[in-house]
């Protein structure tokens, strides 16, 4: 028997594992004499601790490896978050392979947002800029793999992982580090990355929850014309013409309030072709959702010249969901952007609502504008009690006071606007909205507040509001449901 293939010692190192019945790791048989030989070993067990499967891969096949203990993962106890695992697993090969086009364009959502809650340098980055962060990273090492090591779902679209990287510098030198990040999956396209050290895991997965409780939220900023928004800018950034055009109904309705009004828009193929020759990069975010069919969003097309437009888009979509509607406002026009995306609400979706919603949104409009007067002459009734179930240790106000907290802020600010990003109305007269204020101070600083209101209407005007916590939404609509109901008692 020939000493070169016997072995008097074997190594495992894991490297990942999956669920409770996988693990991938790094096999290595060698005998005193020198000899050795490696390879991925990849094991599945059953409920009684038995080895069901073995498998072997060359040790430089660490893409197929990989890939195959994620595909029998999600085959099993991870069956419920196949869809989004299945993202998450390509998005791992793509990066390991360097093909940032698709990483950052097919399969990252064209608004994706890189959040860093780690001690590294990096801050928060758009695609855009997370992309040039790994293309940098790239020049420094001649070669690097990464893998999830573990990972958690708390839901199909969320989950934690530990990211496990290794890497070898241009003089040979090694590297390993590693992160835990929170993903989140939109439409099969990675939407949000956080990252956090690895010694903060309790933060990372209190992160993680809370992202769960806002996209199953009734107040979710998410509806059927926000996933075809989405799908249009992944065909964008694709350059895939066919997509774009399939995105609208035929016909539509084009509606241009810009005061520099773009070409005629005759021809929805050649005006896709044109965009596509004219820009190379496309950025999009949602700012508002109503009912199933409309969204507002701003959206901003550059090129390597320099060049970019950027402006604000309302879109309404018909049964099967394609664009009907489209209206372009200037990105200083929200005024307008905002009252037309509640005036189309008003008239059909939210049609039993629609005073209400009317006197919300020109509420909104007058506070963004600091027009105290009509926000509190006009649209507010002078007896009305603000009151406040936040964290923030405001008492409940009289509408004097109210005015004076508002106009107290506004020394510090250099301009603010403030919005509902999404709505739900109980009743004709009671709404809970998802608050957005967007602010910048004297110094250029900026500030960004979301909270949660429920806001009463009667005789054309606010007659009750009532603060909440973003994540008390429970608690918010509890409120308001009593209110309802002592309402209709009346």
């Amino acid at each position: 028997m020939s000493a070169s293939w016997q072995y008097s010692r074997f190594e495992v190192r894991p490297l990942a594992v999956r669920g409770e019945y996988l693990e991938l790791g790094r096999a290595r048989w060698s005998n005193a004499a020198g000899y050795e030989t490696t390879y991925l070993d990849l094991s599945e067990i059953d409920d009684d601790g038995r080895i069901v499967y073995v498998g072997r891969f060359d040790e430089d096949d660490f893409d197929s490896a990989y890939r195959e203990l994620d595909r029998r993962y999600y085959a099993g106890d991870g069956a419920a978050f196949a869809e989004a695992g299945g993202l998450i697993t390509d998005y791992m090969i793509a990066h390991n392979q360097g093909d940032l086009d698709r990483l950052f364009g097919e399969l990252a959502a064209p608004d994706m947002r890189f959040e860093n809650r780690s001690r590294s340098i990096f801050p928060d980055r758009s695609v855009a800029e997370f992309r040039a962060s790994v293309e940098e990273l790239s020049k420094m090492v001649s070669s690097a793999r990464a893998c999830y090591s573990a990972m958690r779902w708390l839901s199909p679209s969320c989950c934690v992982t530990r990211l496990d990287r290794e890497a070898v510098g241009p003089e040979g030198e090694r590297y390993t580090w590693a992160r835990i990040y929170v993903g989140e999956v939109r439409d099969r396209r990675m939407a949000r990355v956080c990252q956090f050290e690895l010694e903060d895991e309790e933060a990372a997965f209190a992160y993680a929850e809370e992202r769960v409780r806002a996209t199953s939220s009734r107040l979710a900023v998410a509806n059927k014309a926000r996933e075809r928004w989405d799908a249009l800018w992944r065909a964008g950034r694709a350059h895939d013409v066919d997509v774009m055009v399939g995105c609208y109904a035929e016909p539509f309705e084009y509606d241009d309030r810009r005061r520099l009004r773009g070409n005629p828009l005759v021809d929805l193929r050649m005006a896709a072709e044109r965009i596509l020759t004219q820009y190379t990069e496309f950025e999009g975010r949602t700012l508002a959702v109503r009912g199933e069919r409309l969204h507002l969003g701003w959206t901003r097309s550059s090129n390597e010249d320099g060049f970019e437009t950027s402006y604000l888009i309302v879109h309404e979509v018909d049964e099967i969901g394609r664009f009907s509607y489209e209206g372009r406002f200037d990105e200083d026009d929200f005024e307008g952007a905002y009252r037309e995306l509640a005036r189309r609400y008003s008239a059909v979706e939210g049609a039993a609502f629609a005073q209400g919603a009317h006197i919300g949104a020109e509420w909104l409009i007058a506070v963004s504008r600091s027009d105290w007067d009509r926000v509190f002459g006009e649209l507010t009734d002078p007896e009305i009690r603000v009151v406040s179930r936040s964290r923030r240790g405001f008492p409940d106000r009289s509408a004097a006071e109210f005015r004076s907290s508002f106009e107290e802020l506004n020394t510090v600010l250099a301009s603010s606007r403030v919005w509902n990003s999404a709505e739900r109305w109980l009743s004709p007269t009671c709404c809970v909205g998802r608050n957005e204020r967007r602010a910048v101070g004297r110094e250029g600083e900026k500030y960004e507040w979301t909270r949660l209101f429920v806001f009463e209407v009667a005789d054309g005007r606010c007659t009750s509001m009532c603060e909440f916590e973003v994540d008390d939404e429970e608690a918010a609509f509890a409120y308001a449901e009593e209110r309802v109901r002592r309402a209709e008692h009346r």
